[in-house]
């Protein structure tokens, strides 16, 4: 049975906001687990580790969001990427020159914990002590491409850690960057036939040139060339909302099927089963009264949504807060274990949490205010 199509166009979604909140969270859980030098474990604690499936779930978002507002306000390129630069940029700039300048007392910190010469710590040490070495030998050169936001694209190389130095949460800002400079070109082209056929060419054309190594060497997914899959995710999930809102389907008998299908056909599968649970709700779930009620308590809750407007800022900075809790937290406790440590770092997330409410009322927020009065001007 097919309904009328509604118009989401002028629709907030209250549910992302929650989203947005968790992903960080998850992100943030992870990074305090290393600090406190625990680097595997079951599989909750697995799951816990793996806050780079978070990031690619913000990926998918990020595609979902910004085509919603290209379809319910339409603007200029110039205002638009306009209003994007001063969303991003401001706390950005900040966390980053914060970060550079404690570069040099997180390389004391990763060399003095008691678990220093671990294995399983080798890794996550030696980074640091590279991102030194690249702040003494290249220090300018990062600077430079880190407040372009282009860094993410500069492979090892020509620039070694350009994509995560200093700041490792910043490869993710790069990538955003790049898919908002080219965001409005790719949702009109996806409108057509003929736009689908040339970027579904040009994105296979990107990927055969990453993968046989023409592009440099990247760690994670800094360019568009490797995820550009999870912003066609999210695009894709907009576009089709009206329709699919229109149909009346089972919720529970949709996620079902698509969760068997995902998890038996998708590697890396945990952000699209993610996404594709969130997103039958999202769609669906007025029409199951006992989901819908569930689903808008977990994601559209006042906590949640308080979180995901702070998120970005909380995004960008709990990893700061960690570092100098971890330093503090080893001047007191010089032979400290892992699960003292975890319980600074506890601290410490509650601390970033803060910490990023006042980025945002500070920051983040007048940033993405003073951007669209600049914006709307000739």
């Amino acid at each position: 049975m097919v309904q009328s199509r509604p118009d989401c166009k002028a629709r907030h979604f209250n549910e992302i906001e929650g989203l947005r909140g968790y992903l960080a969270l998850w992100v943030a859980v992870g990074h305090a687990l290393n600090f406190s030098g625990i680097m595997d474990g079951g599989a909750v604690m697995t799951l816990l580790l793996s806050g780079h499936q978070a990031v690619l779930e913000f990926i998918v978002l990020s595609g979902f969001v910004i085509t919603h507002l290209r379809l319910s306000s339409p603007e200029t390129y110039g205002t638009y990427i306009a209003r994007r630069a001063w969303r991003i940029f401001p706390v950005y700039v900040v966390c980053f020159l914060i970060a550079v300048a404690m570069t040099p007392m997180l390389a004391t910190f990763v060399q003095q914990v008691p678990w220093a010469n671990t294995t399983d710590w080798a890794g996550f040490k030696q980074e640091r002590l590279d991102w030194l070495t690249q702040l003494q030998t290249n220090g300018w050169a990062h600077i430079l491409a880190h407040l372009s936001g282009l860094h993410g694209l500069i492979p090892d190389e020509i620039l070694p850690y350009s994509n995560r130095a200093f700041l490792a949460p910043a490869w993710s800002i790069s990538l955003e960057w790049q898919f908002y400079l080219v965001a409005p070109f790719v949702i009109a082209a996806v409108r057509t036939t003929k736009g689908v056929v040339l970027l579904s060419l040009g994105a296979v054309a990107l990927a055969v040139l990453y993968n046989a190594g023409r592009m440099g060497s990247y760690a994670g997914y800094p360019t568009l060339a490797q995820a550009a899959g999870y912003f066609a995710v999210g695009i894709g999930s907009r576009l089709t909302l009206e329709r699919l809102s229109a149909l009346r389907v089972s919720p529970l008998a949709l996620m079902a099927t698509v969760l068997v299908a995902l998890y038996f056909f998708v590697d890396e599968q945990r952000p699209l089963l993610l996404w594709s649970v969130f997103f039958i709700l999202l769609v669906w779930g007025p029409q199951a009264p006992v989901l819908g009620r569930m689903f808008q308590w977990i994601f559209a809750n006042p906590v949640a949504r308080g979180l995901g407007q702070a998120s970005y800022s909380f995004y960008l900075c709990h990893v700061l807060v960690m570092a100098g809790m971890g330093s503090v937290a080893l001047a007191i406790l010089p032979k400290i274990s892992h699960g003292q440590m975890l319980a600074f770092q506890s601290l410490a997330l509650v601390l970033a949490i803060l910490v990023s409410l006042v980025l945002y009322r500070l920051i983040e927020r007048p940033g993405t205010r003073l951007g669209a009065r600049l914006a709307r001007r000739p």
